[in-house]
Parts: structure tokens; sequence; C-alpha cells
């Protein structure tokens, strides 16, 4: 047996990888224990022993744990409900679900903040009924957003997993003599326990990941977190700031590390391998008041939770800024000729909007052609390249952002590129950040093109250019907008890179809204939301048309044999 040769480039190419994608992580580890040219664990020592950092710790610990309990149980209901009941308006429903999901976790907040502030109808409300106002700047009013932008996470999951368990261990539990709510929880959670674990570790990275809701909600109030912390302290002045910030990623990066390694541990990567048939007919059939108490219930729920705050958000962006009192006599575009006339604000959307772009045409290309190349076979290239991108999303956004800080300034001994503060740092630092969510989408894509097809297209003497356009992409291109429009959206709509990275010319649309409410100017803030939930719905627009193929009438009449006859010879044929 013969052993490949390692070839001159594909080691060049090797360490081009590990060195874009896991260089800012391996710089960041060496700044965290270097020490006036030395090398020690001081910085580690000294942040332990100071009160704010153990709060930090503390703070994020039990905020992540708290929101992942809460998302995970709320969404497993909703699964349950909406995948299992005979109830009415899924659709509807779904959307309602996911929409946290496409809308960043800061406009979220800063609806919620609008909903529960001092002036606000839904706070004069709660105080004729005696109830105090909410406050949310508080470890409560952080779990509480959080929770809301994760559950779109755990309801992914879960409904699919809960659509595959066998109906034949229902019937198994019902013939045993068991009742419904008893076969629910002894065959349909427990069969989906692997899944429910996933969901809530991908909650956890995901809280520990969010750096805005801290930012927004725990910076005024004073409640430390590691991501806000980290800031902080990378911001700050002083000999030992990058040290320390460089040695609190560490930390953070350590807890996200331990929480993907139980995932591995504890969860099967075949979630579903009881069943590979997604079943969407209902299981549950509630009787008489149950199902309209249930449909009522989950629908109003629902609406005022993701739509009624984000509502109430546009109406304020028409008020004058002075001004948090819902009056529509008061009504103006004020708000939004001040953001088209502010340069600033002008240039953030330009700077968000062709990284977003360029971000996610590049991503692609890559993926697709690794993708490509994996099909035909998995070389240890393409395996250091998928798992050096996992790992820089694993890691949170803010302690990626301060290793590309520390990375670029000085890449490789003698070279200074000097892009730090540029648009070009952003640029990789989306792609490092997103490439991995693009990778898997193209290799979802590609699960529909097989070899048989390539063979046919060399048979009938196809050229390379044919064999893409006219059979690969229009096989793969509906996964790649679903993959891309996530990956421009994350792009778009990003904070956690951009606070870190940006400067005062590549600011960004995230980092603006940031700068906005920070400065107490919230009803700017509210519009400059708005535009970003239009700017969101444009880009679905390409993703809903992918789904309607003209050519489907033709196969339905195809499919039906009764009316062969009426079809065109060249369509039959």
């Amino acid at each position: 047996m013969t052993k490949k040769k390692i070839r001159p480039l594909n080691i060049l190419v090797g360490l081009l990888v590990l060195g874009i994608f896991l260089g800012p992580l391996v710089k960041l580890l060496y700044m965290s224990i270097k020490i006036d040219g030395s090398f020690g664990l001081d910085n580690y020592i000294n942040l332990l022993k100071m009160d704010r950092t153990v709060e930090a710790i503390k703070n994020t610990i039990i905020i992540a744990i708290s929101v992942s309990i809460l998302s995970t149980v709320i969404g497993l209901i909703l699964s349950i409900v909406l995948v299992y009941t005979d109830i009415k308006y899924k659709k509807f429903l779904k959307i309602l679900i996911l929409f946290p999901f496409v809308s960043p976790s800061y406009v979220m907040t800063l609806a919620f903040t609008n909903l529960f502030s001092v002036n606000s109808g839904m706070t004069r409300l709660l105080n004729t009924f005696g109830i105090d106002s909410i406050n949310l700047f508080s470890m409560g009013g952080i779990v509480f957003v959080m929770t809301i932008c994760n559950i779109p996470i755990i309801y992914t999951i879960l409904s699919n997993t809960l659509r595959k368990i066998p109906r034949e261990l229902e019937w198994a539990s019902r013939t045993s003599g068991y009742g419904v709510i008893s076969t629910l929880f002894n065959v349909n959670i427990r069969s989906a326990l692997p899944a429910i674990f996933a969901g809530f570790i991908l909650s956890f990275l995901s809280t520990l990941d969010n750096f805005s809701v801290p930012a927004f909600l725990g910076i005024p109030a004073g409640i430390p977190v590691l991501s806000t912390y980290i800031y902080e302290k990378a911001i700050g002045i002083g000999g030992t700031a990058f040290g320390e910030s460089a040695a609190l990623s560490m930390i953070l990066a350590i807890i996200a590390v331990i929480a993907i390694y139980f995932e591995r541990k504890f969860v099967n990567d075949d979630i579903n391998r009881d069943s590979n048939i997604s079943e969407h007919e209902p299981r549950l059939l509630l009787k008489g008041n149950y199902k309209k108490v249930v449909q009522y219930a989950t629908t109003i729920g629902l609406v005022m939770i993701n739509i009624v705050p984000l509502v109430m958000m546009v109406g304020s962006s028409f008020l004058p800024n002075s001004s948090n009192r819902f009056n529509i006599s008061g009504f103006s575009l004020q708000n939004y000729v001040k953001l088209l006339g502010n340069s600033s604000i002008i240039i953030a959307i330009r700077n968000s909007f062709v990284l977003s772009v360029l971000a996610t045409g590049i991503c692609m290309i890559v993926a697709v052609l690794i993708a490509y190349k994996k099909r035909k076979s998995n070389s240890m290239i393409i395996s250091i390249f998928e798992k050096s991108a996992s790992m820089t999303y694993a890691v949170p956004g803010i302690v990626l952002s301060l290793g590309m800080i520390f990375f670029w300034t000085e890449p490789v001994p003698g070279f200074k590129p000097k892009i730090y503060g540029t648009v070009t740092i952003l640029l990789i630092a989306y792609i490092t950040r997103f490439m991995i969510m693009m990778n898997k989408g193209a290799n979802t894509a590609f699960l529909a093109v097989s070899d048989d097809v390539e063979e046919a297209s060399r048979v009938c003497s196809a050229s390379k250019t044919d064999y893409w356009i006219k059979i690969v992409l229009p096989m793969i291109y509906r996964q790649l907008l679903s993959s891309g429009f996530l990956v421009f959206t994350a792009a778009l709509t990003e904070l956690s890179l951009s606070s870190m990275l940006a400067s005062a010319g590549t600011k960004t649309i995230g980092l603006s809204i940031y700068n906005l409410q920070q400065s107490g100017n919230y009803n700017m803030a509210y519009a400059f939301s708005t535009v970003v939930i239009l700017l969101i719905g444009i880009a679905i627009i390409p993703l809903s048309l992918s789904k309607y193929d003209l050519n489907m009438e033709k196969v339905n009449e195809l499919k039906d044999r009764r009316n062969l006859k009426e079809i065109p010879t060249k369509i039959r044929t």
C-alpha cells in the first residue's frame, strides 16, 4: 500500500488556514501569559484577586444557566404545542416564534426597554393594577430578554426531533396502559433528551457569546459579565489592560470549550436516529375548549412578547426624542430625517451592507469549493479547514475580536499589515466568524448532488461550465440562499466583533445603534432599529422567492397521468 505524498502546496495551504482561523486565538493565549518580556500566570492571578472579576464570572454563569433553563423549558413546550397538537394557524405561530432569530438581540432589547420605560403605556397600565414598573436594567431583565432571544434556537432543534420520533413507540405505550401525559413524558420527551440537552448547551453558548444585551442593560446598571468586562478592560488605559483583557478572554473561552465538551460527550451525533421520516400530522387531538385555550394562549403570548414591543418601538421612532409618551398627534419623521442627514449613520449602513455582501459572497464561494472537494475526497486540508472554522465560531465574538487585534497587528515577525481600524480587518473577522455557517449549508446542499449526475454530464459531453451552471447550481441554490441569508443577516447586524475592531470611519450598524443608546438618544436608536428590521425584511425577499419554482406546475402535471395527453411533447420528453 503506497503512502500519500504530502505536497508542499498542501502544507502551505494548511498553515495559511491555521494562521487565519486559529492564529488570533493562539496570539490571545500568548498575550494572556506574557508579562514584561517573560511568561507567567500573573494576569490570571491578579484578575482573580479582584472582586469585580469574581462578580463578572459569577454573573456570567448565573445568567447563562438561567437563560438556558428557561429557554429550554419554554422552547420544549412551544415545540410540543406546534408539532403534536391540532391547533390552527401553525405557520403563523412558527413565524412568531422564529422572529427573534432574525431580529438582532439589541433591537429586541431596545424594543423591550421602550415597552417598559417610565412613560410608556404598558407601565401606566401596570400601575393602574398596582404593579410597579418593570426594571429591565437588572439581572432579571438581562435573563428575560436573552431568554426571548434564545427560544427560537431550542424550538428549531426540538421541533425537528419531535417530528421524527416514531408513532409506534407511542402506540406501544398507550397499549401498555399509559395515558397521554405519561406517554408524552416517558416516550416523546425521553426520546428527545439528547436534543434537549444539545439545545440547552447551544443556548448556554449563545448567552456567553451575546454582548449586546449585557452591554445595553448591564453596563448602565453596573452589572458586569465577562463579555462586557473584557470590553471595559480592552478599551481601558494602563500597561496591564491588554494582558488582563486577554486573560479574561481565555477564561470566557475556557467556559465555552467546557460546555462544548459536555455537549459532545453526552449527546450523540445522530439525535434523530430513531426515524428518518418527519411526520407533520398532529398526535394530540385537543377536545372542546382545551383546543381554544391552547391556541389563544399561545397566539396572544407570542404576539405580546415578539410583536407588541417591536410595534411600540416603531411607534416611538416617530416621536420627538424628548418624548416617550405615545401620542399619535405628535408623530413626525424627525428622527428619520436626522438619520438620513447624519453622514456617520449613512457610512455605517454602507459599511455593514458592503461587508455583509462581501463576507457572504466569499464564504459562499469557498464553502461550495470545499464541499465539492470533500465529496471527492475528505483530505487533511479540508478537515483542518472545517475544525478551524468551527473553533472560531464556537468561541464568543468578543474573544475572537480581541484575538484579531493582537494577531493582525503583526501576524508574522517583521510584517505589519496595518489593517486594524480598517474595513479589511472587519471583513476578515466576519469571514472567519461565519464561514462554518456557510460550510455546513454547502455540505448539506451537495448531498443532493450524486456522482452519477457528474458521470451523466460527462457522457453527454457537457463542459465543466455547463455542469456547474445547468446541473449543480439549480440543485443547490436554495440551500445556499438559506445559509447565505443567515450569514448576511448575522454580518449586517453584528456588534460584538465591530465593538472592538471598528474605528471612527468604519462604524457598523450595530455599533452605531449602541452608541445612540449609550448617549441617551433612544428615539433615534428606535428609528435606526426600524430601518434594520426593514433591511432584514428586504433580504428575506430573494429567500422567499426561491421557494417558488415556476416549473413545479409542469412537474405536477407530469405526475398526473390523466393529463398526460394535454402536455406538449417537448415537456413530456
